[in-house]
């Protein structure tokens, strides 16, 4: 089978999920294309990514969990898959990863996953992992998170990449705490009040151009200096995690707190890692 796995990613730990669940299907001797839709030339023209998931069997969707729900250029994509649904019947399935280093996963697995049942795209599942928000220092992933992911792909393959019942999409995605519902509306808002500040140093500055070519938004120029585009910045902070000179730094320690608070206020879903596949009746 053809497997595309379409990520974003804000501090890198999507991109290593990515890669371990590349590996375990290219062991089942799988056909795998990778695409990060946050570096050029897939940033510029998602319509490339469409294209490309045109002629897949399965297509995995993976994404840093922004304000309870997918990152926002997966979003920006998910739209335009959308819009072509309407002109092409797509043959792929496809399940959805979500890294994330606050409170839950909030609505974005359910959210999405109508968003393609309702596009006639059957969803086989989907995987959520915990991890850390900037993963400068990070150890992630270690063994039991590949070992995890491969036990998520092989319960998809057990299933037969089976497409999940509606019904049953809304009882297996349904949020564990009502609050959630309460609070989603808001969190766009509420999370970009509290955006933190990005700093640059340009002494420090090499001119590298590294961030400019990873931001996925393409908010960053690069002439005289580095530049900050603040109407495209999405605040995902990825450009701090690139710039290994520390040129780019914000408030690590004020984001923790951040994240402490929204703890308290939503809680944590019972599982902090966990495998979203109905259990395969015999």
């Amino acid at each position: 089978m053809i497997f595309k796995l379409i990520y974003s990613t804000s501090g890198g730990t999507t991109r290593c999920t990515t890669q371990l669940l590349e590996k375990v299907i290219k062991k089942d001797n799988h056909e795998v294309e990778t695409i990060n839709i946050g570096i050029s030339p897939y940033r510029e023209d998602y319509s490339l990514i469409v294209e490309k998931i045109k002629y897949a069997d399965l297509v995995g969707f993976g994404s840093p969990a922004y304000h309870m729900n997918m990152f926002e250029p997966m979003l920006r994509l998910f739209k335009i898959i959308a819009e072509e649904s309407k002109r092409t019947t797509f043959k792929f399935k496809t399940f959805f990863y979500l890294n994330y280093g606050g409170i839950t996963s909030g609505k974005a697995f359910l959210i999405n996953a109508r968003l393609f049942n309702g596009m006639g795209i059957g969803f086989v599942g989907a995987l959520k992992i915990s991890a850390p928000h900037l993963n400068k220092n990070s150890s992630f992933p270690d063994e039991n998170i590949s070992q995890f992911v491969e036990e998520f792909y092989n319960k998809l393959n057990i299933n037969n990449f089976a497409p999940i019942k509606s019904k049953d999409i809304e009882t297996l995605l349904k949020p564990e705490k009502k609050r959630v519902n309460l609070i989603y509306p808001l969190a766009h808002i509420i999370s970009n009040l509290r955006n933190i500040e990005i700093n640059i140093n340009e002494d420090r500055c090499i001119k590298c151009g590294k961030c400019v070519h990873e931001c996925p938004v393409a908010a960053i120029e690069l002439n005289d200096k580095v530049h900050i585009d603040v109407k495209k910045c999405i605040h995902c902070y990825h450009c701090v995690v690139t710039c290994k000179i520390n040129a780019l730094t914000m408030d690590a320690e004020k984001l923790d707190k951040m994240i402490c608070i929204n703890k308290k206020i939503l809680g944590q879903e019972k599982y902090l890692n966990q495998i979203y596949i109905p259990e395969i009746k015999s």
